[in-house]
């Protein structure tokens, strides 16, 4: 049988904050006594082989019951060591320890004539320093080590003394366990086994023919990858001998996914290679059409630790950790490569279906667990529900009526969907109430579940499609695209303050204001419903309220980190909370509310605070320009999305901007942009009235704008060096409604497509309103 995890994974894992659980040890002692009674249970033979059997049998238990001692011993694993001393040595020094060159080494010290200074040491070229999870006397009583490398290899020693002073107490270690020698009396059982079956049968023949064929085939397949990886090593006659790669970990159908390259035949540091299946046969000794086995994982020595069949079947396959980085094999195409990002540490991973389940440790070396498609490599948060909210949003409200205030009348068609907190209401406003813009105080018991994500009207026409909701759907529509019938399980609601001041929404608002409050009533009834979520992101969307403000942004992301606070003391979360801020397009005397918000963003080291750009860059036929129908709240919401999308997949986000600015010419400057762009007449804005692609100069008249690449060149029809500041998208309208002739905009876009719009209109990054200084 095939081993749920070999002893490597028992007592290494996948990185070095593995910590051995004794149910794993048990297990794997149970399963290596399974083993044998299943090859002990298949021979039907003389009672001198079935005698025979039961002596290996026993000398294999032996080993065994010492692993599963190991769950009732008390013992506290430590990180392996890559060898052990046995004998007095210098603590200085780089230098050979039983078999193993070190070099800023972890290495255990057994054996010295002052047993004081035993204990485990890194190596240097100077004196050696203690390592850090053992240098304190509680450390050192029943702490279990396992030996990596050189003449120990794979035994695990036990420190047997419990000290008071380290350095002056005696310690001793002693060998526990010894790995290589229980996976080498498994192996030796079952082919002793099959040798005395085998003598047996053709000298009484007294087998059941039907269970001693089905040992044999399995016996046989094991004895011929056994025999064939030692070929492999050159440890048959005239072949391998000229090897200078061991494999040692092979994915389900032969593919080498990880190799030790030997020096002298001693193993000297880790390679990724790849090979084909055939050429795998061809160094293993495997004939073709030979054995539905392939040996899986090799211990340096040639030992075979674990087996699997050679065909998974066409939904099935393996996931690997290496180094941190994430490589899958699904039996079609061999071993790739799916993931490598240096802001992900990869710790665990299977495959599932059409994906793998796994978790890597962020920059914060925080867990996270997601779910990677095969298809794409697309990274999805996983587990319980992703919290998203609507902040600061006044929604469709003002004189809507419901073909223009809800976009989304009935829940996704998918078998899962998004979901919206439940109250009596149930509206738009998921589960925040709302009076005339402004949210009021929400009782502690309002919030009675979870239900799908809807968009409905509460009130004649009032409050219809909000951007949270678009943006939910949207995610949903990609993860299934993604994986199938799986869709991320976003929990949405809005904490809406149409009209308000960022300073109502912070901690210690003015009495009446209730978004801080509510924020702490929503999820202290999440935790009270027992459901596992994770507060991910923020979507907010206010500002126009403050146009005048100059800390908008520094506001903006005060706001998250307080969210931040309030959901990792309720919820218990170690993950950040998030926020993608848009500019409020809608400034009427000022613009340095909306610009701050850029700033902010570009100032973020921390990658919790994003600018997605402005807001209100649609037009709408007939209709009152963004407030008289929800298709604009859409927009912005899937605009949002796909800036969420880009960040989860390490993709990072950048909404288009001015980077600098410099006199190119007596009548020219020339900005550099964030990326590349293009000035498309017609897109998404209406230019009646509207001059030059919306780009101006503080002191200087502009007389044309071109885009070539990431550059804006300004001609400029008097002295350039008049100019003082670029601005982009910056003319704004007086007082009055939100009209698409009047709304600062800006005919520049990024050239890539970011995405498509409900509408079906290309989804592009629009110029952000912003002010640069030239020079």
């Amino acid at each position: 049988m095939q081993l749920t995890k070999t002893p490597q994974e028992v007592w290494e894992g996948n990185s070095s904050l593995h910590q051995p659980l004794p149910q794993d040890a048990t297990r794997f002692g149970e399963e290596q006594n399974l083993a044998i009674e299943a090859a002990e249970q298949g021979l039907v033979v003389q009672a001198q082989a079935v005698t025979a059997l039961d002596n290996r049998v026993a000398a294999a238990e032996g080993e065994i019951s010492q692993l599963q001692a190991i769950s009732a011993a008390g013992l506290s694993p430590r990180l392996p060591a890559v060898t052990v001393s046995t004998g007095d040595i210098a603590l200085s020094g780089e230098q050979a320890v039983s078999g193993v060159m070190t070099s800023a080494s972890r290495v255990l010290v057994a054996g010295q004539a002052n047993p004081a200074e035993n204990g485990p040491y890194i190596t240097a070229a100077g004196a050696w320093a203690r390592a850090t999870d053992m240098d304190e006397a509680g450390e050192f009583a029943n702490a279990a080590i396992q030996i990596t490398g050189g003449t120990y290899a794979n035994q695990v020693f036990v420190c047997t003394s419990a000290i008071n002073s380290v350095g002056t107490d005696p310690v001793s270690f002693t060998a526990f366990l010894d790995l290589a020698s229980l996976s080498a009396a498994y192996a030796t059982a079952a082919q002793g086994a099959l040798a005395e079956t085998a003598v047996q049968q053709a000298e009484v023949g007294t087998a059941a023919a039907q269970d001693a064929d089905a040992f044999s085939s399995r016996a046989t397949q094991e004895e011929i990858a056994l025999k064939t990886m030692r070929a492999t090593l050159g440890r048959m006659t005239g072949e391998g001998l000229n090897l200078n790669a061991v494999p040692q970990l092979v994915d389900i159908n032969g593919i080498v996914i990880r190799s030790l390259r030997l020096s002298g035949g001693v193993a000297v540091d880790q390679t990724i290679v790849e090979v084909s299946l055939a050429e795998m046969r061809r160094t293993l000794g495997y004939m073709e059409g030979e054995g539905a086995i392939s040996v899986r994982e090799v211990d340096q020595d040639g030992y075979i630790v674990s087996l699997a069949p050679v065909d998974p079947g066409p939904t099935q396959g393996d996931a690997y950790v290496v180094d941190g980085a994430l490589y899958v094999s699904t039996g079609t195409g061999g071993a790739r490569l799916l993931d490598d990002s240096a802001d992900r540490t990869w710790i665990s991973a299977k495959v599932f279906g059409n994906s793998v389940i796994g978790t890597y440790l962020d920059q914060n070396s925080v867990p996270v667990s997601v779910r990677v498609a095969l298809s794409d490599g697309s990274i999805w948060r996983f587990g319980g529900y992703r919290i998203w909210t609507n902040d600061g949003q006044s929604n469709a409200e003002g004189t809507a009526n419901d073909d223009r205030s809800v976009v989304f009348p009935g829940p996704l068609e998918f078998a899962h969907r998004p979901s919206m907190l439940m109250t009596a209401a149930k509206d738009v406003w998921l589960g925040i109430a709302t009076s005339g813009g402004a949210s009021v105080e929400l009782a502690s018991d309002a919030i009675t579940g979870v239900t799908d994500l809807v968009d409905t009207i509460s009130a004649a026409d009032k409050h219809g499609t909000i951007s949270v909701s678009a943006a939910a759907r949207a995610h949903a529509a990609a993860g299934h695209a993604a994986l199938g019938d799986w869709v991320p399980n976003i929990l949405a609601w809005s904490n809406a303050e149409g009209g308000e001041f960022i300073a109502s929404m912070l901690d210690g608002a003015p009495a009446g204001e209730y978004y801080a409050a509510n924020m702490t009533t929503v999820l202290t009834s999440i935790a009270d419903l027992s459901i596992s979520a994770v507060y991910d992101w923020m979507l907010m969307q206010q500002g126009e309220s403050d146009p005048a403000t100059p800390t908008l942004g520094v506001n903006h992301n005060l706001l998250r980190a307080q969210t931040q606070a309030k959901a990792q003391a309720i919820l218990g979360q170690q993950t950040p909370v998030r926020m993608v801020s848009t500019q409020a397009s809608s400034f009427y005397n000022s613009s340095a509310g909306c610009r701050s918000i850029l700033d902010e963003a570009l100032a973020d080291t921390d990658g919790v605070f994003f600018c997605t750009g402005p807001s209100y860059i649609f037009p709408w036929s007939d209709y009152d320009f963004l407030h008289n129908t929800s298709v604009g709240h859409a927009m912005r919401g899937e605009m949002e999305q796909a800036a969420i999308y880009r960040i989860e997949q390490g993709l990072g986000w950048l909404p288009l901007h001015m980077v600098s600015a410099s006199f190119t010419g007596a009548n020219e400057v020339t900005v550099t942009l964030s990326e590349d762009a293009e000035s498309v007449t017609g897109w998404l804005v209406d230019e009646a009235g509207l001059a030059n692609s919306g780009i101006a100069l503080v002191g200087a008249t502009v007389s044309g704008v071109a885009v070539a690449g990431d550059e804006l060149i300004i001609t400029t029809s008097d002295a350039a060096s008049g100019a003082t500041a670029v601005q982009a998208a910056m003319v704004g309208h007086g007082a009055g409604p939100r009209a698409q002739a009047t709304i600062p905009r800006s005919t520049i876009r990024a050239v890539e497509q970011t995405g498509t719009f409900l509408t079906g209109a290309p989804m592009h990054k629009p110029l952000c309103h912003q002010e640069i200084s030239i020079g």
